[in-house]
């Protein structure tokens, strides 16, 4: 099951920028507040261990990295059960605000405001 899931998360995920071309609005937004908390949110971390490197960064891009990935899943499962993943979308992008640093409250943000669109509008996934 779980091999299932990994296989749809890699199948579904946006990669191109075709791929994004043909997206909604919020779901556009989600998985860019996504990718943004994962990549960036790495960058983040290596630029500060770098420079130095107190626990609250390793908390931050730990959080910046399972919530962004959590999105990309919520992202996948809508297609199922929109408003239920849409919701824990919403509240994934919070804990990413609350959480994240600074590259989590931008993240967050974005993926937010993509969520509460998605949230209005739940057949456009697709």
């Amino acid at each position: 099951m779980e091999s299932d899931l990994l296989d749809k998360i890699l199948d579904m995920s946006p990669r191109t920028m075709s791929d994004l071309e043909d997206m909604s609005v919020g779901s556009l937004l989600m998985v860019i507040g996504a990718y943004i908390a994962i990549g960036l949110g790495f960058f983040h971390f290596l630029v500060n261990s770098l420079v130095y490197s107190p626990p609250s960064f390793v908390f931050q891009f730990i959080i910046n990295f399972f919530f962004g990935l959590a999105l990309i899943i919520s992202y996948v499962k809508m297609s199922g059960e929109a408003t239920t993943y849409t919701i824990l979308a919403i509240i994934f992008s919070i804990i990413l605000i609350t959480l994240g640093g600074p590259v989590g409250t931008i993240a967050g943000l974005i993926a937010l405001i993509g969520a509460v669109i998605a949230l209005f509008k739940p057949l456009d996934y697709y």
